[in-house]
């Protein structure tokens, strides 16, 4: 059976049309075909909205909920930039479905604005987002193994890792966080789903200070304001 790709022509990418090179490198990790194609059944089932670009000033991309959207500059960002933002994205459309009976059981109700109740909304929020990095970090490495001379990563290329020296008073240490704790976890022997776990928590304490698109706000703080917990 010939494994499928991704063209770039397929319907759920709307208005955005990235280079070659950027299929070529999404081509070169099995988990992002296949997440993509997850979302082109879930846009044929009218599930999930065509992609489109930010129409305002933003520079983030993001998921919406919906759908995934390219900050407005996309076609300024280089191939492993926008497969990097791309890959943490569709960490959280991939994980839509367990977020939502997640919060259906544990968030607050929406009346309840006590700190402990903004905290506990506030951590949700970074768990969804230590979801979709650790899913970045996934393809990441499938994409850095995939284009290297001898299969090991080493001379690789290496997409973006989403919130990787994003902090505004200096650079973040996301990705040596993760290769460490990668690195410690095959010396100790844990299985997929602890390491999964353990990553999903480091990216968490990464993502708490990070700044956001609004001055002096933090996800930690703006998962909290908001009992509806749009993701950033």
């Amino acid at each position: 059976m010939t494994a499928q790709t991704i063209t770039g022509n397929e319907a759920f990418w709307g208005t955005i049309k990235l280079s070659a090179d950027a299929i070529k490198l999404i081509n070169s990790s099995p988990t992002l075909v296949t997440q993509l194609l997850d979302y082109q059944t879930s846009f044929t089932k009218q599930t999930a909205g065509a992609m489109s670009a930010d129409t305002g000033t933003g520079t983030g991309t993001g998921w919406n909920g919906s759908a995934i959207y390219f900050a407005q500059n996309w076609t300024t960002l280089s191939a492993t930039t926008i497969v990097g933002q791309l890959a943490h994205e569709i960490g959280h459309f991939e994980n839509t479905v367990a977020d939502i009976a997640y919060d259906a059981q544990y968030r607050p109700a929406a009346s309840d604005q006590s700190v402990t109740a903004n905290d506990l909304r506030a951590m949700m929020g970074l768990h969804r987002e230590g979801e979709a990095v650790y899913n970045n970090w996934i393809v990441q490495q499938e994409i850095q193994k995939a284009t290297s001379s001898d299969g090991t990563g080493k001379d690789g290329t290496k997409i973006y890792l989403a919130g990787d020296g994003l902090y505004s008073t200096g650079p973040s240490n996301l990705q040596s966080i993760l290769d460490n704790q990668h690195a410690s976890d095959v010396a100790g022997n844990l299985t997929g789903s602890q390491e999964k776990n353990a990553m999903i928590e480091d990216a968490m304490h990464v993502y708490g200070p990070l700044p956001t698109s609004e001055p002096d706000d933090r996800p930690h703080d703006q998962r909290g304001q908001f009992a509806d917990g749009d993701r950033l």
